[in-house]
């Protein structure tokens, strides 16, 4: 499962409890890429999955969409082919590779559009928004 490779996990089991969401048919918003001594990519996509119950603040705020960003740092980029392409239906996976984690952003032909390898893979922040 994608969580083990995941440090700072914590807000997401407090969230989603045992029904942990995919990383399946996410919506990909942003690809931050930042220089420096570690190279750090960030990835932000809305999960379509809603925990279940609901924190009483979202539902009154009628909130429907969990926006997840999650920080690569130690990483290398190996693929970047984002195009104009919306990708509204990504799938993002995360396997481990001898001493570094590999994530694979695909599109929803299953093409990979974002291959990274990193030391470290870690939950920046999680949120509840009204989208539309």
């Amino acid at each position: 499962m994608w969580l083990s490779h995941l440090e700072r996990s914590a807000p997401l089991f407090a969230l989603y409890r045992d029904n942990i969401p995919s990383f399946i048919n996410v919506l990909l918003h942003e690809v931050k890429v930042l220089t420096g001594k570690d190279l750090i990519v960030s990835l932000r996509f809305d999960l379509y999955e809603l925990p279940e119950p609901m924190p009483d603040k979202w539902a009154y705020r009628n909130v429907n969409a969990v926006q997840v960003i999650i920080d690569l740092v130690q990483a290398e980029i190996e693929k970047f082919n984002l195009g104009t392409y919306n990708y509204n239906s990504a799938n993002i996976m995360v396997n481990q590779t001898e001493d570094r984690k590999m994530l694979i952003v695909t599109d929803d032909l299953g093409e990979d559009i974002l291959v990274l390898k990193t030391s470290w893979l870690y939950l920046n922040s999680i949120g509840g928004y009204t989208r539309f």
